[in-house]
């Protein structure tokens, strides 16, 4: 198998379509299929630049969106397009890592971080 990326991955998420979403220490995002007859993968989306420091975690939003978070208080959401990312919203509220993102509602999400703080 090929790698995903040019990085350690530091997150990994199976979206509800099944492929595999992934984050990079470098702060680059894959998507990939999966055949599960052969257990092998295919890098469908790359997107090398999507954060400029490790990505923390991600989490999936309804309507082919998800969410990114970086060691550098970055938080981003994306749709995922036919073959790219794009970014709809930057939130930069937090001080420190996040950690965790979760779903709240369709248009609301909690962030936590190193800073000590929850954000919505």
């Amino acid at each position: 198998m090929n790698n995903l990326h040019k990085a350690p991955i530091t997150s990994l998420l199976q979206l509800t379509d099944q492929r595999i979403l992934t984050g990079s220490i470098d702060g680059s995002l894959s998507i990939c299929s999966i055949n599960y007859t052969s257990n092998e993968y295919l890098q469908e989306i790359i997107y090398e630049q999507a954060h400029i420091s490790k990505i923390t975690y991600l989490c999936e939003l309804p309507n082919n969106r998800f969410i990114s978070c970086s060691q550098y208080n970055g938080i981003k959401i994306w749709e995922i397009s036919q073959k790219e990312f794009v970014l709809i919203h930057l939130k930069g509220n937090h001080y420190a890592k996040v950690c965790k993102v979760i779903p709240l509602s369709e248009e609301r999400f909690a962030s936590c971080s190193e800073d000590k703080t929850i954000q919505i």
